[in-house]
């Protein structure tokens, strides 16, 4: 209530406010009274949501362009009836669909890795029978390699012996047979070929090192990692992405 004990200037000044809050109260009245009435004698529900510029906003509806906000569903008295979680905007469900193709190609390089994951724990049960599975396949190569030298070897003498008899026959004024040119010919190419397959041979050591090398360093990540380790087991749900 004013204060009736003011001198008459305080007096009037007081009255003044006094009365601009009466006015102020009898409109917030007039218009939030009838709106509320309305609710409980409609049964409206009442919507409460956070609008674009952080407000929180009470009313009968909700703008479409509000919805993705999220928003709370109230009965006429307030009581919570459901809440609904914002969802995307307009903006990010255009980014959505464009990074759709993205998204596939990622989920299909999870399935692939995650493939290759159940398939290595598979083989391997440790670093070291990567290490052994290693050595065998780069021993099985090294022979292939001595077999390879050891027949080159030998045509390289082959070829020697039949390059001197022709070189011989050419100093003596003889013309040296077909069939010796083309068994020359023949030896030279059988001699590069075992050499090409050779290198061939230690390019495909340095492969196998570095896919074990893989391997293992994968092998031992999940090793790491027991519970992506057993949801690669069998009857388990798939692996998350990682």
């Amino acid at each position: 209530m004013c204060d009736r004990s003011l001198s008459d200037s305080d007096s009037n000044r007081r009255s003044i406010g006094c009365g601009a809050l009466v006015g102020i109260g009898a409109l917030v009245l007039s218009l939030t009274v009838p709106a509320l009435a309305a609710g409980p004698a409609t049964g409206k529900k009442l919507y409460r949501y956070t609008n674009d510029k952080g407000v929180v906003v009470l009313g009968f509806s909700i703008p479409p362009d509000q919805v993705y906000r999220g928003y709370s569903v109230l009965s006429p008295n307030g009581t919570v009836l459901e809440v609904v979680q914002p969802s995307m905007s307009p903006k990010e469900r255009e980014e959505y669909q464009r990074r759709a193709p993205e998204r596939l190609k990622e989920e299909e390089a999870r399935k692939k890795q995650e493939d290759a994951d159940r398939q290595l724990i598979a083989v391997f049960a440790t670093a070291a029978d990567v290490d052994r599975a290693r050595d065998r396949k780069l021993e099985a190569i090294d022979l292939q390699i001595s077999v390879s030298r050891s027949n080159a070897s030998r045509l390289r003498t082959e070829l020697n012996a039949s390059e001197e008899q022709a070189a011989n026959r050419e100093r003596s004024g003889q013309a040296v047979p077909d069939f010796m040119v083309d068994k020359i010919d023949s030896l030279q190419r059988q001699v590069s070929q075992l050499e090409d397959a050779i290198r061939k041979r230690k390019q495909e050591k340095e492969r196998v090192r570095q896919e074990y090398a893989k391997d293992r360093e994968r092998l031992e990540y999940l090793l790491s990692q027991p519970e992506l380790l057993r949801s690669l087991q069998p009857g388990e749900k798939s692996a998350q992405p990682r």
